[in-house]
């Protein structure tokens, strides 16, 4: 019995210290801290979590803290914006002093506001800075066309032709008149189009978003300013680079437009809609039995008004001013549907060459660079090919320093005739003409009129036309008279 009393007294005493040592081990452990600067100074705001968990706090403002830790070998990690973090093991201590480092690759950053430069925390306008690494991380022949989407609060626009007009706003549209930024490149004002520019040759580009760039540039600084920083040499050994990327591209979706049946069907259709009686033609192209069955032509009813004249003629020329009057073509009808959207969008290359050179002493700077730049429109026989040559060079000489910012560009450009917002642009003509023509006539030449003696195939001028070899490869886009008629 007594030996009973002592095993059940040394039990009891086993488990109160069990649970002594438990409770003991899940108690939290209140740690303080200060968080400051280099120079001393409380740091207000920053974050202290506690490592692995979502528990945490942030300083006060005089850079003072406290939390509860469940384990001696918890970590605290400590951030904040501009400083670079850390890490803190808090081990038996409750209390912990903690300075942070600057940042100096963010808060250094050194910031071109107009004649002058500051470092980024100094700032108080409202000011995007676009590297040259985001610059040059997508292919485009303008420098704005590369801006599109790198900075916040600029909005890009271009009419998607190489080499073709760029649209920058800054701040909104605040006129009826110019609403484009000034543009200064190495302190020079500059207006139009910075096609010219290779977008290999720059550092970095600034832009300038509030009305405080007036007080450096004026009234031209009224819809923003964008600074743009080339590249410079420096001391030390002769650099030399060379880059270049080369690829294809290719529209991304057409229209979904009728064939030939379809087509047929759909005016068939507007007849019946009109009140006609069912089997009535829309066309000599399109005939229709009673019961609604559909028969295609064979071949095309030739642009001319009325009866064919006796000294009537033929011809593939579509230049020839005879056509439509005396001179007529032979067009068999594409009976599938001609896809004039696939005849006048193909794949295109694109390519970029850039060599370059940089380096000096203490006495003497220079940065060189070459660059070839060639780009295919999707639109076929459209272009724009870019040459260029700058050079930046700094000499001293005692107390003075001159050198210069030099460059020279040659482009070239083949664009859409007509323009991107006419309706007589092969695009255009692409979408209304009637899949029944066929690209090319009984002969193989091009057939760039579809005109017959009816309404529903007008004499649109196609896409195609017979010198597409030229010079400079346009598309034909001669709106011939058309003397159709019902």
């Amino acid at each position: 019995m007594k030996n009973n009393f002592y095993v059940s007294r040394v039990v009891f005493l086993l488990a109160l210290m069990l649970s002594l040592s438990w409770v003991a081990f899940g108690q939290d452990q209140k740690v303080t801290g200060t968080v400051s600067d280099t120079k001393g100074g409380g740091i207000p705001g920053v974050s202290v979590v506690i490592k692995g968990t979502t528990t945490g706090t942030t300083t006060d403002g005089n850079g003072a803290f406290s939390i509860n830790v469940k384990s001696g070998n918890a970590e605290l990690v400590i951030t904040s914006v501009g400083y670079v973090s850390k890490t803190v093991g808090v081990g038996n201590r409750s209390s912990v002093a903690v300075t942070l480092d600057e940042d100096v690759s963010q808060l250094s950053e050194v910031v071109v506001t107009g004649y002058s430069s500051q470092r980024k925390k100094d700032i108080t306008g409202a000011v995007a800075v676009v590297s040259a690494k985001e610059l040059t991380a997508l292919p485009a022949a303008s420098v704005t066309q590369m801006l599109q989407g790198r900075a916040s609060g600029v909005t890009v626009g271009n009419d998607n032709s190489p080499g073709g007009g760029t649209m920058v706003r800054v701040r909104g549209f605040g006129s009826t008149n110019n609403n484009s930024p000034l543009y200064v490149i190495d302190g020079v004002p500059t207006q139009g189009s910075l096609n010219q520019i290779n977008p290999n040759d720059i550092e970095s580009m600034q832009v300038l978003k509030d009305a405080s760039a007036a007080s450096i540039y004026g009234a031209r600084a009224a819809n923003g300013v964008v600074i743009i920083t080339t590249k410079r040499g420096g001391e030390g050994e002769p650099k030399i680079s060379f880059d270049m990327y080369t690829g294809t591209q290719q529209i991304g979706k057409t229209l979904d437009l009728m064939n030939t049946k379809e087509m047929g069907q759909y005016f068939y259709e507007s007849q019946i809609g009109a009140g006609r009686a069912p089997g009535t033609s829309p066309s000599a192209q399109y005939r229709f039995g009673a019961d609604g069955s559909q028969t295609i032509a064979d071949y095309i009813y030739p642009n001319v008004y009325g009866a064919l004249p006796a000294n009537y003629v033929y011809t593939n020329d579509i230049t020839d001013p005879r056509l439509g009057v005396t001179a007529f073509n032979i067009t068999k009808a594409n009976k599938e549907g001609t896809d004039w959207q696939r005849e006048i969008f193909g794949p295109a290359k694109i390519s970029n060459y850039q060599l370059g050179a940089t380096g000096g002493s203490k006495n003497g700077k220079y940065a060189i660079s070459a660059s070839y730049f060639d780009q295919e429109g999707i639109l076929k026989y459209t272009g724009y090919k870019r040459y260029s040559v700058r050079a930046n060079t700094e000499f001293k000489k005692g107390a003075i320093t001159f050198g210069e910012n030099f460059t020279v560009t040659y482009d070239e450009r083949v664009g859409i005739p007509a323009g991107n917002n006419s309706e007589s642009n092969p695009i255009m003509f692409a979408i209304r003409i009637q899949p029944i023509i066929p690209v090319f006539d009984i002969t193989g030449g091009p057939r760039a009129l579809g005109g017959t003696n009816t309404s529903e195939l007008n004499g649109f001028a196609g896409p195609r036309g017979s010198n597409l070899g030229n010079a400079k490869k346009n598309f034909i886009a001669q709106n011939l008279d058309s003397t159709d008629s019902e």
